[in-house]
């Protein structure tokens, strides 16, 4: 049994769906049965399991070879980065007073509210 839940016998691919005694039959033991009549049946031990064609096999997905596209948030990625990184923001290797990371988050009032 393979890891989808399904088993390959000759050329045809059958899906093993959940049972009494197990959700999952994933890299199980089983034994298929090919009946006189043609007929195929899947047993786990005793128990006769349900099963139905299963899905043809999903394609190998691989990355497209050409240029990179950059997602759209790299731009601003880049503006923080060029921000950070400007050297009036540092001395000895460690930010200002002026870097952005220690500006005050706090918005002052600017004006009394009024009674």
């Amino acid at each position: 049994m393979a890891a989808d839940n399904t088993v390959q016998f000759g050329h045809e691919r059958i899906q093993v769906l959940p049972g009494t005694s197990r959700i999952s039959y994933a890299r199980a033991r089983v034994e298929v049965h090919e009946r006189l009549d043609g007929s195929v049946a899947v047993y786990y031990g005793d128990e006769r399991l349900t099963t139905r064609p299963a899905p043809p096999e999903a394609p190998v997905l691989r990355a497209r070879r050409g240029p990179r596209v950059e997602p759209p948030w790299s731009a601003i990625a880049k503006q923080a980065r060029a921000a950070t990184d400007d050297p009036s923001h540092f001395e000895n290797g460690r930010p200002t007073s002026n870097h952005p990371w220690k500006r005050s988050m706090i918005v002052r009032r600017t004006e009394s509210p009024s009674s």
